[in-house]
């Protein structure tokens, strides 16, 4: 997971992708209430080129915390001061032993997040 977050903050695709699972996949729950991929995204160039750009919509205005979620380390993502999504993960090992990104969760709906700014009370 570090190598996955610090490749995306640098920028870097290759590196994103070399972090990844193969048979990478991210969800977003908007609840229908906020803007949120209403599918699966599958395969790794496609989550990387995803959070790759929004990464650069955001940048300069976006803050990061590293945070407890329902027993997983997760992501709580900041943007212009306000709560905007939280971010969880799951890794698995590959064929190659190395340790890598398999799933990503993202949680968009205002009402869960709510819960987000207590750490160990979010995905619950």
């Amino acid at each position: 997971m570090t190598a996955f977050l610090v490749a995306l903050a640098s920028g870097d695709p290759l590196a994103t992708a070399a972090a990844c699972s193969p048979g990478i996949m991210q969800f977003s729950d908007g609840g229908g209430v906020v803007r949120a991929a209403t599918h699966p995204i599958v395969g790794v160039n496609r989550v990387v080129r995803f959070n790759h750009n929004l990464n650069a919509r955001y940048a300069g205005r976006a803050a990061v915390a590293v945070v407890l979620a329902n027993g997983r380390l997760g992501l709580r993502v900041t943007v212009d001061d306000t709560l905007s999504f939280l971010d969880m993960f799951g890794v698995c090992r590959n064929t190659d032993g190395r340790v890598r990104v398999h799933r990503v969760w993202r949680l968009l709906e205002p009402t869960k997040l709510a819960s987000a700014h207590a750490p160990s009370k979010a995905w619950r």
